[in-house]
């Protein structure tokens, strides 16, 4: 996954859809268009399907959305499309808000596209969503047929990983990337340090104390937020923790 990816698909103040009446919301990357389907765009997939494992999907989607209509986006189906000529991929979709601080990605492919990279491209732009709209998501998960060369050797380059392995399947899953505040402090110190050299005369000083104080604030937050990323990935892993005790 890019690591632009979580910054491009920020979203503030989202409207989410309401019975497919209200204007879709899209990811867009340099070839591929995810479109999050309505209400009315899931019960007609829902009606189209001959296959009842898909039916069945599709009616968990909307019952999802419905119940839960300001978290819609994490329930329903984003279909994909090629951004140059409109042509279907498939629709993928998480399968709920995160629990545990994980969430499953599904996915219903058209057949051209089954093995392919547009696939997996369309993965790892929903996972970028995902980590982008929900601090208590650490991990993103996806079950992908062993057959699937291309499909499985994208999620591999980038920064999905094999965790689990079934005769047919494989059990890709993605860790939320580390963040730091350190640069964020410098910069924050450099326009506070401004200030306060102005205030006072003085830019050698004001530069020196807000420069000084922002960047430990920085490291002193980056500490804390490395140690409580450590313990989730320890309880992830079923490890036990130092803090728990004997």
């Amino acid at each position: 996954m890019s690591r632009l990816s979580a910054v491009r698909n920020v979203v503030s103040g989202v409207t989410c859809l309401s019975k497919g009446k209200k204007k879709p919301y899209e990811l867009k990357t340099k070839k591929l268009v995810l479109k999050a389907l309505g209400d009315d765009e899931l019960k007609r997939r829902r009606y189209e399907q001959m296959d009842f494992q898909r039916q069945r999907a599709y009616a968990d989607m909307l019952a999802g959305c419905e119940s839960d209509a300001e978290s819609r986006l994490w329930y329903t189906a984003w279909e994909v499309t090629l951004r140059e000529n409109g042509e279907y991929v498939g629709d993928i979709y998480f399968k709920g808000k995160p629990v545990n601080r994980e969430a499953e990605i599904a996915y219903f492919l058209s057949d051209k596209f089954k093995d392919s990279e547009e696939a997996a491209n369309a993965v790892d732009e929903l996972t970028g969503w995902g980590f982008a709209n929900s601090d208590d998501l650490y991990f993103v998960s996806i079950w992908v047929d062993a057959q699937s060369d291309a499909f499985a050797k994208t999620l591999d380059d980038g920064y999905f990983s094999v965790v689990e392995e079934t005769e047919t399947m494989q059990k890709f899953e993605m860790v939320r990337t580390e963040t730091s505040w350190l640069a964020t402090g410098m910069c924050l110190g450099a326009g506070v340090g401004l200030g306060l050299g102005l205030l006072f005369d003085n830019l050698a000083l004001g530069f020196g104390i807000g420069f000084s104080v922002s960047v430990a604030l920085g490291l002193l937050v980056d500490a804390g937020n490395r140690r409580k990323r450590e313990k989730i990935l320890r309880e992830h892993r079923g490890e036990k923790s130092e803090d728990d005790g004997d």
